[in-house]
């Protein structure tokens, strides 16, 4: 059962090499894997050839897509060779020996044409590997079952499920994301709500994430000025898309007190933009005021038609565009 690993780099030789090192160690031998290099420079076509393993591929970025669009890119829906199944392999990041076998076995027993393993986080030894740390990145013990109502409710509270933790068959599910969209942690909020459908959040902590010096972390930092502004759009896509009693609801059922409260401070937020959540303004005047200057900021700071594109089709942004639905 050939396996597909696309794996987004740009100018990053070591972290890159250790990556393809975690791949070749899996259990499961029968993957490919497709560099996408998006560097003008190249360097990961050296890397690929001095590991001269034949199922490792090399692809080079006719144009800078930069971070957000290689990763695009990388979660084509369609096989880029052959393979039933793909995943991503970000360059700074690597996976354990088991996550392919694991990942084939999950996705088959559950049924689903996606599933997402948990996360660990590791850190660089200074020797070009790296020290897992106890713990994973999700607090579940056990496997969990998101609806597609789940899916977009959680936006409101923290980043979307890892890029790197994702399965998935080939030609069934479309997880790239608005073009528009280019920061990474908002791109992985808004690629959550392609799942258009269940997805398996399986326990196994296979995906392995490692924190980087700000010096590695390659992002568009123009694009970057527009995240908060443009989580707050989320938001209020999300509150358009249901009703406030059904979050409400929902919040009571499935969140701790703190992220309630947490929840309440992002009505307070984007109050200002919304009558119907004037009652969190009052409550929390600091909150609704960081919120009114945020977006003032926001829109002196960036190209006013790209806000005001966003403004106008945040609901097709985020929820309103095509998803196809999934068993």
């Amino acid at each position: 059962m050939l396996v597909e690993c696309r794996v987004p780099a740009y100018d990053r030789p070591e972290l890159l090499a250790r990556a393809l090192r975690s791949l070749q160690a899996q259990t499961h031998r029968e993957w490919v894997a497709i560099v996408l290099d998006d560097s003008r420079e190249q360097s990961g076509r050296l890397v690929v050839e001095a590991i001269g393993d034949p199922r490792i591929r090399y692809i080079h970025n006719a144009e800078r897509l930069g971070s957000t669009g290689n990763l695009n890119l990388a979660f084509s829906p369609q096989p880029m060779a052959g393979g039933e199944y793909a995943f991503i392999l970000e360059d700074d990041n690597a996976i354990t020996p088991d996550f392919i076998s694991t990942a084939l076995h999950r996705i088959g027993e559950c049924g689903f044409d996606v599933v997402s393993l948990n996360q660990k986080c590791v850190l660089a030894d200074g020797k070009g590997g790296f020290v897992v740390q106890p713990g994973a990145g999700r607090a579940e013990d056990s496997d969990t079952v998101w609806s597609d109502e789940r899916l977009i409710l959680s936006t409101f509270l923290k980043p979307g499920l890892p890029n790197g933790c994702y399965f998935w068959r080939c030609n069934t599910v479309d997880l790239r994301v608005d073009e528009r969209i280019r920061e990474p942690m908002l791109q992985e909020s808004a690629r959550q709500l392609c799942v258009g459908g269940k997805i398996l959040l399986a326990k196994e902590a296979c995906s392995l994430w490692s924190a980087l010096p700000p010096d590695l972390v390659r992002r568009d930092a123009v694009r970057n000025r527009v995240f908060l502004l443009t989580r707050d759009l989320l938001a209020l896509a999300v509150i358009d898309r249901f009703s406030l009693r059904c979050i409400l609801a929902w919040a009571r059922a499935e969140l701790s007190k703190k992220q309630q409260e947490a929840l309440h401070l992002r009505f307070s937020g984007v109050g200002f933009l919304r009558p119907s959540l004037l009652p969190w303004v009052v409550r929390n005047p600091v909150e609704a005021l960081k919120g009114l200057v945020r977006y003032s900021l926001y829109l002196r700071k960036v190209d006013r038609q790209f806000v005001k594109s966003l403004k106008q089709d945040e609901g097709a942004l985020f929820l309103g565009c095509e998803r196809q639905s999934h068993a």
